[in-house]
């Protein structure tokens, strides 16, 4: 009975809601910019921005950021220019993470480093403080393979700043996968996992056996309150930074992409694309339900300024990282803006919340 009920839910969501949602095109070109409502709603969220150069490092972006004993740690990704072939595929770059110390200030202290994960293809992580070491998730090339991406999830000690593990994580649905959301079931303790998808809430525990990890499904949300009209204005939603818990739920920064219907270039018919922030809130037990939703984009003073030096027709605000203190109720949100830059922004929790609208 269990299979047969999938099944018709799944038809149902292919056959009736996919249709719906692609037939309806963007509302706007450039919603970011056209929408005063939007605007107003960003400033009203007070942002406080900090923008970060890593001189050793230019253009490190993506950034992703821990708590540790007054500190922060800081990591990022950096792409080193070179032309080149993998299994006959062409690469333009090879992609290393790096950590950096920072200050309370948010200013950076000694040295930089790039972390050693035996890969010169290592992408995007997404770090999360976890019983007193740092779980890095990030997505890397496949062994042998130059087309296929796998999430892994690499174990450091925040004190010495070297890998103490590395795992592959299964659970891979897709060639290419990257974007899950760590979390800390903080409800269970200090048990870690992710989420793999928001289009369906889909939610996972993860358990570490040894030199292996193996993860297990907590359920989905399909179709029970999706956030339609987020996903008609821009785009489907998809992963962020690390989810924290506050106030009985757990609040993640996503990112949706959508393209403007005007060519940037009309000689070669590039598009131009926007990736927007956005942050939702949801519960996982008694059962996972998506609960409110960013009323707009998330914006903020000089947001999409960093100079791009790559991918010129992206207009990228990306949240990879998130800091909550409980106590003075700050929220710490890194960004990596156009492929470019680093960007820190910092506002209250109370702020947030009066963003949000019930899904």
């Amino acid at each position: 009975m269990e299979i047969i009920k999938n099944t018709l839910q799944a038809l149902f969501f292919f056959t009736v809601f996919l249709p719906q949602l692609f037939s309806i095109s963007i509302l706007s070109d450039n919603p970011l910019l056209k929408s005063k409502d939007c605007l107003e709603a960003s400033r009203a969220i007070g942002w406080e921005v900090h923008s970060l150069s890593i001189p050793s490092f230019p253009n490190a972006y993506n950034p992703s950021i821990v708590a540790w004993e007054g500190e922060f740690l800081l990591f990022f990704r950096y792409d080193e220019k070179r032309d080149h072939l993998l299994n006959s595929k062409k690469f333009e770059a090879l992609t290393y993470i790096g950590v950096a110390r920072l200050n309370k200030d948010l200013k950076k202290i000694g040295a930089v480093k790039i972390l050693n994960l035996m890969s010169s293809y290592a992408e995007d992580p997404r770090a999360i403080l976890w019983k007193g070491k740092v779980g890095i998730f990030y997505n890397d090339l496949t062994f042998g393979e130059s087309s296929q991406r796998r999430m892994k999830v690499a174990v450091l000690d925040p004190k010495t700043l070297k890998i103490d593990a590395i795992y592959p994580l299964p659970s891979a649905k897709k060639g290419t996968e990257k974007n899950w959301t760590p979390l800390i079931f903080e409800e269970n303790g200090d048990e870690l996992g992710f989420v793999y998808s928001f289009d369906d809430l889909s939610i996972y525990k993860m358990d570490f056996f040894d030199d292996e990890v193996t993860v297990r499904s907590l359920g989905n949300n399909r179709l029970k309150n999706f956030p339609l009209e987020w996903a008609r204005r821009y785009g489907l939603l998809r992963g962020g930074a690390p989810a924290f818990f506050a106030e009985q739920r757990y609040w993640a920064f996503f990112h949706s992409m959508h393209k403007v219907k005007t060519p940037v270039n009309a000689d070669k018919f590039l598009k131009e694309y926007y990736y927007l922030p956005g942050l939702v809130t949801f519960v996982v037990s008694p059962s996972i339900k998506m609960l409110e939703i960013s009323s707009y984009p998330i914006l903020f003073e000089g947001a999409f300024d960093t100079p791009k030096t790559r991918c010129f027709e992206k207009n990228v605000i990306y949240p990879s990282g998130c800091v909550y203190d409980p106590e003075s109720r700050e929220v710490i949100l890194t960004v990596g803006e156009n492929d470019s830059g680093i960007k820190i922004l910092k506002t209250k929790l109370d702020r947030l919340k009066s963003s949000l609208k019930k899904v």
